[in-house]
């Protein structure tokens, strides 16, 4: 059963769990969505992200055929507007989105190989 997760702006508390699922997600295929502006994104992104900003999240992961049930993992720079984005995805019938938080917190996180 896939699990929704509807975070705000994530608390130093809970943000290393949050981190590790993530990683641990997109590790497992999970679609990795740098929902900040595309300006944001060509100065630096996570490897593998495709960028749809977080006002366009439903009608671009639309576009792009994702299935409501396709494990997402969203950020942006601090998780306010990848919180959002989760929101108004859950809105609408997505099932498996995860809002990671900010990208310099993430990119810190990230396993090493």
């Amino acid at each position: 059963m896939s699990v929704l997760i509807a975070l705000g702006v994530i608390s130093s508390a809970g943000a290393a769990d949050v981190y590790e699922e993530a990683w641990e997600r997109v590790q497992n295929g999970a679609l990795l969505v740098d929902v900040r502006t595309p300006a944001e994104y060509s100065e630096g992104h996570l490897t593998g992200a495709i960028n749809i900003p977080f006002q366009d999240i439903v009608e671009g992961l639309a576009q792009k055929r994702v299935s409501l049930n396709e494990n997402i993992v969203l950020y942006c720079r601090s998780g306010n507007r990848s919180g959002k984005a989760q929101k108004a995805l859950e809105s609408v019938g997505y099932q498996s989105a995860l809002n990671a938080g900010g990208y310099e917190q993430l990119l810190e996180k990230q396993p090493q190989p």
